[in-house]
Protein backbone atom coordinates (compact mmCIF):
# COMPACT_ATOMS: atom_id res chain seq x y z
CA UNK A 1 0.00 0.00 0.00
CA UNK A 2 1.43 3.77 -0.89
CA UNK A 3 2.25 5.91 1.61
CA UNK A 4 0.04 8.92 0.80
CA UNK A 5 1.86 11.46 2.64
CA UNK A 6 5.26 10.35 0.57
CA UNK A 7 3.12 10.48 -2.58
CA UNK A 8 2.00 13.95 -1.49
CA UNK A 9 5.06 15.43 -0.27
CA UNK A 10 6.96 14.45 -3.70
CA UNK A 11 3.83 16.25 -5.65
CA UNK A 12 4.26 19.49 -3.65
CA UNK A 13 7.74 19.67 -3.96
CA UNK A 14 7.06 18.85 -7.63
CA UNK A 15 4.53 21.56 -7.87
CA UNK A 16 7.35 24.34 -6.22
CA UNK A 17 9.81 23.96 -9.02
CA UNK A 18 7.06 24.09 -11.43
CA UNK A 19 5.65 27.01 -10.83
CA UNK A 20 8.75 28.36 -9.87
CA UNK A 21 10.15 27.68 -13.62
CA UNK A 22 6.48 29.14 -14.73
CA UNK A 23 6.95 32.44 -12.84
CA UNK A 24 10.10 32.89 -14.33
CA UNK A 25 9.53 32.16 -17.82
CA UNK A 26 6.52 34.79 -17.78
CA UNK A 27 8.91 37.75 -16.09
CA UNK A 28 10.79 37.43 -18.99
CA UNK A 29 13.88 36.28 -16.93
CA UNK A 30 17.13 35.24 -19.29
CA UNK A 31 18.17 32.32 -16.46
CA UNK A 32 16.93 30.13 -19.50
CA UNK A 33 19.14 26.92 -18.16
CA UNK A 34 18.37 27.69 -14.49
CA UNK A 35 14.62 27.66 -15.81
CA UNK A 36 15.31 24.30 -17.60
CA UNK A 37 16.43 22.83 -14.45
CA UNK A 38 13.19 23.55 -11.94
CA UNK A 39 11.90 21.64 -15.35
CA UNK A 40 13.81 18.97 -14.54
CA UNK A 41 13.48 18.81 -11.46
CA UNK A 42 9.78 19.30 -11.30
CA UNK A 43 9.40 16.08 -13.68
CA UNK A 44 11.78 13.75 -11.85
CA UNK A 45 9.64 14.71 -8.33
CA UNK A 46 6.48 13.73 -10.49
CA UNK A 47 7.98 10.51 -11.50
CA UNK A 48 8.91 9.96 -7.72
CA UNK A 49 5.61 10.60 -6.92
CA UNK A 50 3.88 8.04 -9.25
CA UNK A 51 6.94 5.39 -7.96
CA UNK A 52 5.89 6.13 -4.52
CA UNK A 53 2.10 5.61 -5.59
CA UNK A 54 2.97 2.41 -7.51
CA UNK A 55 5.46 0.17 -5.02
CA UNK A 56 6.62 0.39 -1.66
CA UNK A 57 10.48 -0.12 -3.12
CA UNK A 58 13.84 2.36 -2.14
CA UNK A 59 12.64 5.36 -4.44
CA UNK A 60 15.56 5.68 -7.26
CA UNK A 61 17.79 8.50 -7.29
CA UNK A 62 17.67 9.47 -11.55
CA UNK A 63 15.43 9.76 -13.91
CA UNK A 64 16.79 6.92 -15.79
CA UNK A 65 16.32 4.53 -13.41
CA UNK A 66 12.82 5.59 -12.56
CA UNK A 67 12.11 5.20 -16.17
CA UNK A 68 13.89 1.96 -16.91
CA UNK A 69 11.49 0.18 -13.93
CA UNK A 70 8.06 1.94 -15.76
CA UNK A 71 8.96 0.08 -19.17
Amino acid sequence: MADLKIVNEWLSKADEDFHFAVANLKEGSNFYAQICFHFQQAAEKYLKALQAKQSTQKIAKSIKNLLAKET
